[in-house]
C-alpha cells in the first residue's frame, strides 16, 4: 500500500496571488516558541517535544533527528513545552488528513502561521522503517526541502526507500539554507552505518489525543 507524504504540497490554488505566501495547517496546538532556529543557516540548537502516544514511533523521530544531526550543523534535545521546542511532533486529528494513506503532515517554514509542527496520522499503520524515513522526510520539509522527483531521494512523496538518502538537488537546497557538515555530502557511508530497523509494524495509534 502506498503511502503519501506531506501531501498539502501538491495542492496549490491558481489563484493566489504571486506575493502572497501560502499558509500552513493550523491546528489547537501550543506553537513552538523556538521555531525560529529551524530558519539558521549557521549552527542550530533544535529543541524536539514529541507527543505521540505511540512510543515506537516516537523512537523512529528520534532516530530521525540523529539523521538530520549527521547531515547539518544542529544539536537537538529532548524538550517538553512550547517555550523551548522548535519542532512538536503530535498525532494529528482526522480533519488533518484526507484519507488514511497519508502518513503525516509539517507545517513549512516559508509558509504563514510558522509554529513548527508535525502531524502523524494515526490510522495510517506504519513499519518502524516506514515511520523512520516518514519522519525524515517530514523534517526535510521544515528545513526547507520540498518534494523530489527523485524515487531514490528520502524527499520522494511516495514511500522513500531505506536506506535513507539525499540527492544532489536536495544537498543544493539545503547548503543554500543551512550549514553543511563535511562529512554530510557523503550520506551512502551514513547510510551503511546507520542501523536498519526491523520491518515490524508501528501499530495503528489510537485517538489525537497526545500523552
Amino acid at each position: 500500500m502506498k503511502r503519501l507524504l506531506g501531501l498539502a504540497i501538491l495542492f496549490v490554488s491558481a489563484c493566489r496571488g504571486g506575493s502572497q505566501p501560502l499558509s500552513n495547517w493550523t491546528a489547537e496546538l501550543a506553537p513552538c516558541r523556538q521555531s525560529g532556529e529551524l530558519l539558521k543557516h549557521g549552527h542550530m540548537e533544535i529543541g524536539l517535544w514529541t507527543k505521540v502516544s505511540n512510543d515506537s514511533l516516537a523512537a523512529e523521530i528520534r532516530r530521525a533527528m540523529d539523521f538530520w544531526a549527521n547531515v547539518l550543523d544542529m544539536r537537538w534535545q529532548e524538550r517538553h513545552d512550547s517555550q523551548t521546542c522548535s519542532i512538536q511532533v503530535v498525532d494529528g486529528s482526522p480533519g488533518l488528513f484526507r484519507n488514511n494513506l497519508i502518513a503525516a503532515r509539517s507545517q513549512f517554514a516559508d509558509r504563514r502561521s510558522f509554529h513548527g509542527w508535525i502531524a502523524f496520522n494515526p490510522k495510517c499503520p506504519l513499519t518502524v522503517v516506514d515511520a523512520y524515513l516518514t519522519a525524515i522526510h517530514e523534517i526535510g520539509h521544515m528545513l526547507g526541502l520540498q518534494h523530489s522527483p527523485n524515487p531514490k531521494s528520502v524527499m520522494y512523496f511516495l514511500d522513500p526507500e531505506s536506506p535513507p538518502t539525499l540527492d544532489e538537488k536536495d544537498l543544493a537546497l539545503l547548503r543554500a539554507r543551512h550549514k553543511l557538515r563535511q562529512r554530510g555530502a557523503d550520506l551512502a557511508a551514513f547510510a551503511a552505518r546507520d542501523r536498519q530497523p526491523s520491518q515490524s509494524t508501528v501499530e495503528p495509534l489510537t485517538s489525537g489525543t497526545s500523552r
